[in-house]
């Protein structure tokens, strides 16, 4: 884990190190300015945030979203080939 500076911004989302998430979202915001961080499942998605940005003092966190696309959350429609 790494503190990263003032300018960056984080984005944490569900998958792990090289899932397509990751690789996608790490094409699609590329550069020192942007760091798409793989937390894993997306049940544990808010505590593994809240655990990486207490490694931060309150006033110097960085924005951060989460991005959960919500991929497996059902199982897809019956379709008729």
């Amino acid at each position: 884990m790494g503190v990263v500076g003032r300018g960056t911004r984080l984005l944490f989302c569900e998958g792990g190190p090289n899932s397509l998430d990751v690789q996608l979202l790490g094409r699609l915001l590329p550069g020192p300015t942007a760091r798409v961080i793989p937390a894993g499942s997306k049940n544990g998605l808010r505590a593994f945030m809240l655990g990486r940005l207490a490694a931060y003092r309150e006033e110097d966190q960085p924005p951060c979203l989460a991005f959960c696309d919500r991929d497996f959350d059902r199982r897809p429609a019956h379709q008729p080939g």
